[in-house]
């Protein structure tokens, strides 16, 4: 997706702050079969949020195929992750830049993400019951800014980042996961908080880059692999 790459682009700044353990990128929703009765033509399944992006020691969990679980686990400092709520739109028509005494046309595209964040406050060396606040502010800059080439692969095309939103902390922002509302990782000496973020793109149409592609690759594990 578009609004993934985008996202990508401010992906080591969220890194490189000294609460964040582990990055997983953007994530997709895992289904995978927990209980099968054959004779009640019954199957239940668990769902869970993976990513094939994820920086960071895995010490528990499993990868599936190049995937990796981002669940919430006591044995990590924290975990960060982005969901998608709306992939990048057209927002209507072209508009009028002048560059270089010439006109050109920019087309505009608008999407929206979800940062979560999870916090392990023992392990952080914390204690307040709203540290999670704390954890929001230095990502505030981060969050609002303006991205420009070469950052992003294209000349003269600009990404906007701005912070829309926070959402009341529930645990209901986990709630297209099949967690058990009462697990203890949603509870002191735990937090958490999920940030709305607009995320658009002005792109010069007469800037184009190339796909970058290498050469064929041979043989691909895609087994499901425990850690």
């Amino acid at each position: 997706m578009i609004i993934e790459r985008l996202l990508s682009f401010i992906a080591a700044e969220i890194q490189a702050l000294n609460y964040v353990e582990v990055y997983g990128g953007v994530v997709r929703t895992h289904r995978q079969k927990e209980f099968e009765d054959s004779d009640l033509n019954v199957s239940v399944y668990k769902k869970f949020p993976i990513s094939c992006g994820a920086v960071g020691d895995v010490p528990t969990g499993q990868r599936v195929q190049r995937f990796r679980d981002l669940i919430p686990n006591d044995v990590y400092k924290s975990m960060l992750y982005w969901e998608i709520k709306k992939g990048m739109q057209d927002t209507g028509g072209f508009a009028p830049t002048t560059r270089t005494g010439t006109n050109e046309q920019v087309r505009v595209l608008k999407g929206s993400a979800r940062l979560v964040g999870w916090l392990n406050l023992k392990k952080l060396g914390v204690t307040a019951c709203n540290s999670a606040a704390d954890a929001i502010f230095p990502l505030l800059p981060i969050l609002n800014q303006t991205i420009k080439y070469p950052i992003i692969p294209i000349e003269n095309a600009q990404v906007r980042f701005r912070l829309i939103g926070e959402a009341v902390r529930d645990v209901a922002i986990f709630s297209k996961y099949t967690y058990d509302p009462s697990q203890y990782t949603f509870f002191y000496p735990y937090d958490y908080f999920a940030l709305d973020v607009s995320i658009e793109l002005i792109q010069p149409l007469g800037c184009v880059p190339d796909f970058p592609i290498s050469t064929e690759i041979e043989c691909n594990d895609f087994t499901v692999i425990a850690t």
